[in-house]
């Protein structure tokens, strides 16, 4: 693909008129944090708790996503690194390390993050969700960006994505 036809297409991305939710009456609470300066957020329905330990234990011969595990109430949790997953390279220098446990159904994660932010509520019609940047997520992980730029992920997608179930034995 030429140059030009590259610059054409971003143009014609950016210049489409954007897309907001119209249901204006309905509002999601959401956990906000701070991964690499960018803000995200996940809704509060899914997570089950936040807390800072210094009891990561790395994995050898793991996945790049996978920051460790952590034992959480008696079991045996993942630590999934977005970082990775999205792509982004920098590492907050930290020795302890911030989780949010994420739950749907049956089956619990843990994030981790630099910095853990506030739980506010977001009105859905202000969630845009027709920006070209957002093409650059993986596809299902994000739902859009608010007005206060907060990408808000979708918690549902890390649970139900299977490149990220590591089902090996030794």
């Amino acid at each position: 693909m030429k140059k030009e036809d590259i610059l054409r297409k971003r143009a014609q991305l950016i210049s489409r008129e954007r897309t907001i939710k119209d249901d204006s009456r309905k509002e999601i609470e959401v956990l906000d944090f701070v991964l690499c300066g960018e803000r995200y957020a996940f809704e509060t329905k899914f997570i089950k708790e936040v807390f800072v330990t210094y009891d990561v234990i790395k994995v050898p011969s793991s996945p790049a996503f996978l920051f460790g595990v952590v034992n959480y109430r008696g079991l045996i949790l993942p630590i999934i690194d977005l970082r990775v997953i999205f792509g982004i390279s920098c590492r907050d220098n930290d020795e302890k390390s911030k989780l949010i446990i994420i739950s749907c159904d049956e089956f619990v994660t843990s994030i981790i993050v630099d910095k853990i932010g506030l739980v506010q509520k977001i009105k859905e019609d202000s969630i845009d969700t027709n920006i070209p940047t957002l093409s650059s997520y993986p596809e299902g992980y994000v739902r859009g960006i608010s007005k206060g730029n907060i990408v808000i992920l979708e918690a549902k997608a890390f649970i139900d994505d299977k490149s990220l179930i590591i089902n090996e034995s030794v």
